[in-house]
């Protein structure tokens, strides 16, 4: 029938195995800011969890950093709390 739309079917349906390949990181390094909280620590729990070598970057929260990155370890991923102050070129530079 002319301009009926199906539900069925999205171009983003997660059964889709080659549409879902879209969001793989695999060899890719996510460097993640404020990772150690919030929204953050999702990303980088995301970018771990779709293979991606994590740099949880934290400013002033390293426990929790080093307890986010340690749970993408726990599940398989690779990822490493760093500090870095993102304002600063040098402390980036030295991350």
């Amino acid at each position: 029938m002319p301009g009926k739309v199906s539900r069925t079917h999205t171009p983003l349906d997660p059964a889709d195995a080659n549409v879902m390949d879209l969001f793989r990181m695999d060899g890719m390094v996510a460097v993640v800011t404020g990772a150690g909280r919030g929204i953050g620590a999702a990303i980088a729990r995301v970018a771990g969890r779709e293979g991606a070598t994590v740099i949880v970057n934290y400013g002033s929260s390293k426990e929790k950093a080093e307890a986010v990155a340690a749970e993408i370890v726990a599940q398989g991923g690779k990822a490493e709390a760093m500090h870095a102050d993102v304002r600063s070129a040098e402390s980036v530079q030295q991350m």
